[in-house]
């Protein structure tokens, strides 16, 4: 047995065009990847071509993963972490495989960005049951992702992120609330948030500031497009409230990716929070109970109650919410949730 028998490994994706620039598409993925690199886990990537025809991408992310899957089979270590999903259905079921016969005794986590099957059809698939079945231990968003889970079949024990973590380069220093504005920010694909096209100054009242790769052909009367910022240059994000929505202005769950809102822990509520502003989000949400007990934010039916929730609050609440808010950000940005996940000993507090 050589010195690496007792290593730690962690396996990611990584496209070779994206997570560069203003692009956020692998930001949630590369911060975890800081915080286990932070904890000594030796990181191997997947890298998936681009620029080339399909096929030709394709085989040579074929290629790349079992050069990688050899690397890590070679050094047997004690735990792998495997960040999921993988952009393919071949590779996870080898890359388990292999790592099961070349690496018996190897520990493995399964740290969960996205349940496609759920994300996608509403459903979970008997594909990812199994791939699941066969980790030791999931990461999951929130503890309503593992009660789904667990009622469809999931028999391995989990455990919860309830936020991702958020690094950033440049991040303010005190809370929003301190700020004299009372506008609203909201970021996202805007082409893809149906709400947008309805929403006017009888239904929320204050100023919306909208982040986007595109503009939308027609933006709702009180609001402004700021265009893109860099996900790790944060600090002059302008609104005082950030908010987590899909769907329609009155139910997030008219749409596919609005009702996945139930199960997944949002890139956005993190981004919003190491920004240090308190969210609103759907008052059905997974993330809701964790954004309200703790603080952070308001909850909300329906895009219309937003205006009334936030002039309810009484000053002494707005505090609470600023210091949690301010609190809150620095673990973000620290990568407290990742760490204490796996960390079970460590209390699983804000």
């Amino acid at each position: 047995m050589n010195a690496t028998t007792t290593s730690r490994f962690q396996i990611m994706i990584c496209h070779a065009s994206v997570g560069k620039g203003f692009d956020a598409y692998n930001k949630a993925r590369h911060d975890c990847a800081t915080t286990l690199s932070r904890l000594g886990y030796q990181r191997a990537d997947l890298l998936f071509p681009t620029g080339h025809s399909p096929l030709r991408n394709r085989l040579g992310f074929y290629r790349d993963a079992l050069r990688t899957i050899n690397h890590v089979a070679r050094n047997c270590p004690k735990e792998v972490i495997i960040q999921y999903p993988l952009n393919d259905r071949f590779i996870p079921k080898l890359l388990m495989r292999y790592l099961m016969r070349r690496c018996r005794s190897a520990r493995i986590i399964l740290l969960i960005h996205d349940v496609d099957s759920l994300r996608e059809r509403a459903r979970l698939e008997s594909y990812e049951k199994s791939f699941f079945n066969r980790a030791d231990l999931l990461l999951v968003h929130t503890p309503s992702m593992e009660a789904y889970l667990t009622d469809h079949g999931v028999i391995t024990p989990m455990r919860h992120l309830n936020l991702f973590d958020y690094y950033a380069t440049e991040a303010p220093l005190r809370s929003s609330l301190d700020s004299e504005s009372d506008s609203i920010v909201f970021a996202g694909n805007l082409l893809k948030s149906p709400f947008l096209t309805s929403l006017n100054t009888n239904i929320l009242s204050r100023q919306l500031h909208l982040y986007g790769a595109v503009a939308p052909d027609s933006l709702p009367p009180n609001s402004t497009y700021q265009g893109r910022f860099h996900p790790d240059h944060i600090s002059d994000i302008r609104g005082r409230w950030g908010l987590v929505w899909d769907g329609t202005v009155s139910d997030c769950a008219q749409s596919t990716l609005g009702d996945y809102l139930r199960f997944n822990a949002s890139h956005k509520a993190s981004l919003y929070l190491a920004a240090r502003k308190p969210i609103i989000v759907w008052s059905q949400s997974a993330i809701a109970p964790f954004i309200v007990n703790n603080n952070l934010g308001i909850a909300v039916d329906s895009l219309s109650e937003i205006d009334n929730c936030i002039d309810s609050l009484t000053s002494a609440e707005l505090t609470r919410i600023a210091v949690a808010v301010d609190r809150q950000s620095t673990r973000l940005l620290s990568g407290h949730h990742l760490t204490t996940a796996l960390s079970p000993k460590t209390p699983a507090c804000i």
